[in-house]
């Protein structure tokens, strides 16, 4: 594509923005930034509208890098312009991209506040993040029939997260609402419709796992969240989604422990009495460790 586009430099921008988000997928998230500021002086040589939805996409693709970096302050900075030059757009890609990205920064802003003493300020990022994905499906729906879109399925899994609310170790150790299971199952039994099931690309298939993941985690079937555990991470690696490798391991880890709760709990039992005997007698070989065995 770049060997076509050699001369049509608003093509060569958006295949290098394209290629940044494959950069970022692939957790190589500097060289997606440095990718993304490569071109910005190329966007400044633009005019008219194709600049504004360069400037759009780009400061988008941008958002999600320093996300993805941990970065909410430089997400949130890249976010607010976007959002202002997007403000006079008819509904298109560039803004369904844009509300996707709002909705996931609201979502991890919410999830770095998980577990402190701000609950309420996270329940409502989350209430805002699920608002933002819902506007981003209707806007992706609306425009289904006139380009290729789906950001609607990812969006869909995002707000069937949010509501699991199953991103860390601490987060899968807090109860949630029948409610909010309930509504995961609405948002998991869209994505088996034949809307949604016939645009699935393996990306979102890999996102939708994932909330299977933590939905069956959620209901305690433990065993059904590792099978579709080991699935999402058979695929993640065959296809180097590297962003998501290490999340579905700590699931699996979470789970496998949730599994064996009688192991678990002799693993502590005989480490408590190897320190014990140690402590009085300098080896765990002694005849009080075996007595007490």
């Amino acid at each position: 594509l770049l060997g076509e586009a050699a001369g049509d430099m608003t093509r060569r921008i958006i295949i290098s923005l394209e290629r940044s988000v494959v950069l970022s997928i692939k957790k190589e998230l500097e060289r997606s930034e440095e990718m993304i500021n490569s071109v910005a002086s190329e966007i400044s040589q633009t005019s008219g509208s194709i600049r504004l939805l360069l400037e759009v996409l780009s400061k988008c693709y941008m958002a999600g890098t320093y996300r993805r970096r941990k970065m909410l302050g430089n997400a949130e900075e890249c976010l607010k312009i976007a959002k202002k030059v997007a403000s006079g757009f008819p509904p298109c890609l560039a803004v369904a991209i844009l509300l996707y990205e709002e909705g996931s920064w609201q979502r991890d802003f919410a999830s770095l506040l998980t577990g402190s003493r701000n609950e309420p300020a996270s329940d409502k990022a989350k209430e805002k993040a699920k608002k933002l994905m819902q506007c981003c499906i209707d806007m992706c729906c609306r425009l289904d029939r006139e380009v290729y879109v789906r950001k609607q399925n990812f969006a869909v899994c995002k707000m069937a997260l949010i509501d699991l609310r199953c991103e860390s170790s601490v987060s899968r150790r807090k109860r949630i609402s029948l409610k909010s299971i309930e509504e995961a199952k609405k948002s998991l039994d869209t994505l088996q419709s034949d809307y949604y099931s016939q645009r699935e690309v393996q990306s979102a298939k890999i996102q939708r796992l994932i909330a299977k993941v933590d939905f069956n985690y959620r209901l305690e079937k433990y065993e059904e969240a590792e099978k579709f555990g080991q699935e999402a991470l058979k695929m993640a690696k065959k296809l180097e989604y590297n962003l998501d490798v290490i999340p579905l391991e700590e699931r699996l880890l979470d789970i496998r422990e949730k599994m064996t709760p009688s192991n678990s709990e002799v693993f502590r039992h005989v480490s408590g009495i190897i320190e014990s005997s140690s402590s009085k007698n300098n080896t765990p070989y002694s005849s009080e460790f075996d007595d007490k065995l």
